[in-house]
C-alpha cells in the first residue's frame, strides 16, 4: 500500500514536536514495564536499563541518588534508583556515563524465571541449568553463578572453604540451600 503525499504530510507536525522536544526512548519504553522484574535479554532491572545515559536516568520518575563507588581499586559513577517497594537498584556508569551493570541486594527484584537475592540456590541452578558456579582471587575472593545471560548471582566467598580459593585448582560446589547476597545484570557477563 502506498502513501500519498497527502498522508505524508499530516506526519509533519508529528516530526516537527519531535525535533523541539526530545523525549528519552529508554523512559517511554520503561514506563510500562514490571518495576521488580529483571529482564535479562533486554537489559531491564525494574525501570532501570543497561546501557542508559546519566540524562536518561534523571529522567525517571523515580527517586533516586548519585554517588561515587569503589569497585576493585577503581572510582565509579552510580546512582541508586529506589523503585520497587523498599527495593534498591544501583546502576554503575562507564567513562562515557552510560550504565553497564545494575546490582541490588533487595529481595523484591526477581529475574523472569522468578528468582532472586533470596532464592536458594537450588532454584536459581534450576531456572538456569546452562549456568556455572565460579570462585577465584582475584582482586579479592569471589563466588558467584553465572547464568548464562547477563545475570549474575553473587554469592559471599566463605560459602566455600579456603581451600577452594588456593593456588592448587579443586573443584569445589556451594549447598543446594545457600542464598545469593547480590543479583547482578552486566552488559559484560562471562558465559
Amino acid at each position: 500500500m502506498q502513501n500519498s503525499d497527502a498522508d505524508r504530510l499530516k506526519l509533519l507536525p508529528c516530526l516537527w514536536l519531535l525535533l523541539f522536544f526530545p523525549v528519552s526512548v529508554w523512559s517511554i519504553s520503561s514506563k510500562n514495564l514490571d518495576q521488580c522484574g529483571i529482564h535479562e535479554e533486554s537489559g531491564f532491572f525494574g525501570r532501570m536499563k543497561v546501557g542508559m545515559t546519566i540524562f536518561d536516568v534523571k529522567t525517571l520518575d523515580l527517586p533516586k541518588k548519585f554517588k561515587t563507588l569503589e569497585l576493585e581499586g577503581d572510582s565509579y559513577a552510580a546512582v541508586d534508583v529506589f523503585q520497587c517497594t523498599n527495593g534498591t537498584a544501583t546502576g554503575i556508569f562507564d567513562a562515557e556515563g552510560t550504565i553497564v551493570r545494575i546490582e541490588t541486594l533487595s529481595p523484591n527484584f526477581l529475574s523472569a524465571k522468578n528468582v532472586g537475592v533470596g532464592s536458594i540456590f537450588r532454584s536459581i541452578r534450576a531456572a538456569y541449568p546452562n549456568g556455572r558456579l565460579i570462585y577465584g582471587t582475584e582482586e579479592g575472593r569471589y563466588l558467584r553463578y553465572v547464568t548464562g545471560t547477563r545475570l549474575i548471582f553473587d554469592f559471599s566467598p566463605s560459602l566455600l572453604p579456603l581451600s577452594c580459593y588456593g593456588a592448587k585448582r579443586i573443584e569445589c560446589e556451594i549447598s543446594d540451600f545457600d542464598i545469593p547476597r547480590k543479583i547482578i545484570l552486566d552488559k559484560f557477563a562471562p558465559n
